[in-house]
């Protein structure tokens, strides 16, 4: 949280954060098709983004996220009122 203030005795605050993540899929143990072709992830898929924090108090918050894959060339952005946990 970089910024924090007060409207009419409500607390904000609000935070940014960066992320990066690499996986790879696998469907089963065995190989795994689906019209003749393979469903299991193949290769490592990676993303990474970074996102915008707005709390309202101890537990309001809402998220603004913006995440980009380089090895699938697709982008995202998502808006969410929580948190994950």
């Amino acid at each position: 949280m970089f910024w924090k203030f007060t409207i009419k005795n409500n607390h904000f605050a609000v935070g940014a954060v960066a992320f990066l993540d690499a996986a790879r899929i696998w469907a089963d143990f065995g190989r795994t098709e689906l019209g003749g072709v393979s469903i299991d992830g193949g290769s490592f898929k990676l993303g990474t983004g970074g996102g915008l924090r707005v709390r309202w108090g101890e537990t309001f918050l809402v998220r603004f996220d913006g995440a980009y894959s380089p090895t699938d060339k697709t982008q995202g952005f998502y808006v969410d009122v929580g948190h994950v946990f």
